[in-house]
């Protein structure tokens, strides 16, 4: 399984790191009693901006994701 924090661009720029760290840290300790401890977490924003920029060259996440 891969868990898929979907929409990080959303989250203010300035608290996004600190915000992905403490979900990735909860989802951790969630999981880590089910077969799927060890899961690998991937922050992804698959479009960011799509209405004001429908370019996909922003992606954040998306590679990482496709690497696992």
């Amino acid at each position: 399984m891969i868990v898929v924090l979907n929409k990080v661009d959303l989250l203010p720029l300035e608290k996004r790191a600190s915000s992905i760290e403490k979900v990735t840290k909860r989802m951790l300790k969630t999981l880590e009693n089910t077969r799927f401890s060890g899961s690998p977490i991937v922050a992804v924003a698959a479009n960011p901006g799509a209405a004001e920029n429908p370019d996909l060259s922003n992606c954040v996440g998306v590679a990482d994701l496709i690497g696992q």
